[in-house]
């Protein structure tokens, strides 16, 4: 049975519950993104966004909604329900569906938009015998690198740039640590990752959006962190990166991470691919098979805001991979 209610009205016991679903989410290895997540959600609402929470204890599941219009509510990546069969997927969206009604919205509801993520390839087979048709479908794209094998074997299906920065790195005093993502080094991640989002004017998450990060007993979310620091002669040279992953069944998922330098350091160091490199070694030696790098333009035009990042990604040689994400639209009728 769904339950539902509105994100700032939760009780402590009902917080309790979601925790627990979530933990169990995270033991069973399952995709929980941290978008749908009542820390989240919380944030969200202090912003002024209608934000409602539904949730549903037998199902293990979590969504978060947002009013984008009056009547209008829109789960932009989800629900999390059972989309294995087209019975299973009519079920559980039509429970998602009565319960969604029955929220406290500033507006009667009118229509609700539900995103759920495929993979291109299975998006043919769940939609050709589902009763209601996507309003749209959109597309993104990421690149998987498998880590199967050896290192020897890894280390030769990078591209050669990528392996002269990890060589140049590696002969440089460069420190690489590696550990869980607990509070203190999420705190210490958040506050970098706001210094360089104001050196990029991106988006830099506030420290809340981390905290689901530190609710699994297991360590399931890493941050790994390589700093250089030059001898003392001269002018002080300084670089740093940290990553955040999270881990799920077999896959590594890189989420977020940033680089601050200053302006001594020699421009070829790069200590943002020393770290992904020890990080993937890292990862392979814990018995991950995927290393997901999270995003990946394609033919990026000369003046996109993300073709250096797509350059760089593009040089660890993995598969790039195509999902889409139909939006359907339920009136409420």
């Amino acid at each position: 049975m769904w339950n539902f209610s509105s994100a700032i009205e939760l009780t402590r016991q009902q917080e309790a519950e979601i925790e627990t679903i979530v933990k169990n989410r995270l033991a069973e290895g399952s995709d929980f993104p941290l978008s749908q997540t009542p820390t989240w959600a919380k944030m969200i609402e202090r912003l002024g966004v209608p934000v409602h929470l539904i949730y549903s204890l037998e199902r293990q599941a979590v969504a978060v909604l947002y009013e984008s219009a009056p009547g209008i509510l829109e789960c932009t990546n989800g629900p999390v329900l059972d989309w294995r069969t087209t019975v299973s997927a009519m079920e559980s969206l039509t429970e998602f569906a009565q319960q969604a009604r029955k929220l406290h919205l500033k507006a009667p509801l009118h229509a609700l938009k539900v995103s759920p993520r495929f993979f291109v390839q299975d998006i043919e087979d769940v939609l050709s015998d589902f009763p209601l048709s996507p309003s749209r479908i959109d597309q993104a794209s990421t690149i998987w690198v498998s880590l199967d094998g050896d290192p020897a074997s890894l280390y030769r299906s990078l591209k050669a740039r990528l392996r002269r920065s990890i060589v140049r790195a590696s002969k440089q005093p460069v420190r690489f640590e590696w550990r869980p993502a607990r509070p203190e080094n999420l705190d210490c991640f958040a506050e970098g990752m706001s210094h360089f989002g104001v050196k990029k004017n991106i988006f830099a998450p506030p420290r809340e959006w981390y905290e689901p990060a530190t609710l699994s007993r297991e360590p399931y979310f890493f941050v790994a962190r390589a700093i250089f620091v030059a001898p003392p002669e001269g002018t002080p040279a300084e670089a740093e990166t940290q990553l955040l992953f999270a881990c799920m069944g077999d896959t590594a998922h890189y989420l977020l991470g940033w680089e601050l330098r200053s302006d001594a350091v020699p421009t070829p160091l790069s200590t943002s691919a020393f770290c992904h490199w020890q990080s993937m070694l890292r990862l392979q030696a814990l018995g991950y098979l995927r290393y997901d790098l999270n995003g990946y333009v394609k033919d990026p035009p000369l003046d996109h805001p993300y073709r250096g990042v797509a350059e760089f990604k593009s040089q660890f040689g993995g598969e790039i991979v195509t999902y889409g994400s139909p939006e359907f639209t339920i009136k409420n009728e």
